[in-house]
């Protein structure tokens, strides 16, 4: 766990202009997914803003920082988001989600699949995973970890 961590620190470290944030709104056919009884919502995207890849961006519905989210390097700006990239890199990022009016609610054991992403939710936990790569996140209220 605390390898994962570290490693996701030094993600956002080398991928911090990434994600701009706010993050900026929703392409067209970009979804965003709302999951573990509306707490959980994840943006898919096949090409997201200006680097053009597949993304999920992933954040609590209310804006708040997961659980075990750790600050921003040299502030106390908590990393309120999971990023997972369509090549398998994740990291936390700060940011807001877009408004979108394309909503996908799933409940438990309902799965949805956009823009070469799979959505499932599960019971305790929600799993996004990129149809290619096989790569993706599984997620909760606390935190999240890649796989």
């Amino acid at each position: 766990m605390l390898r994962n961590l570290v490693a996701a620190a030094t993600m956002t470290l080398a991928a911090g202009a990434c994600l701009p944030a706010p993050l900026a709104a929703a392409a067209g056919g970009d979804q965003l997914v709302v999951v573990q009884d509306g707490r959980l919502q994840c943006l898919i995207s096949a090409q997201f803003g200006a680097s053009g890849r597949p993304m999920a961006i992933c954040g609590l519905s209310d804006g708040a920082p997961f659980g075990a989210s750790p600050n921003s390097t040299g502030t106390s700006t908590p990393l309120n988001l999971a990023v997972m990239t369509g090549n398998a890199e994740s990291y936390w990022a700060a940011g807001a989600m877009p408004p979108a009016v394309d909503r996908v609610f799933l409940g438990v054991g309902q799965s949805h699949q956009a823009n070469g992403w799979t959505v499932t939710d599960e019971p305790g936990r929600a799993r996004v995973k990129n149809d290619d790569s096989g790569h993706g996140l599984i997620l909760n209220v606390v935190n999240w970890r890649a796989f």
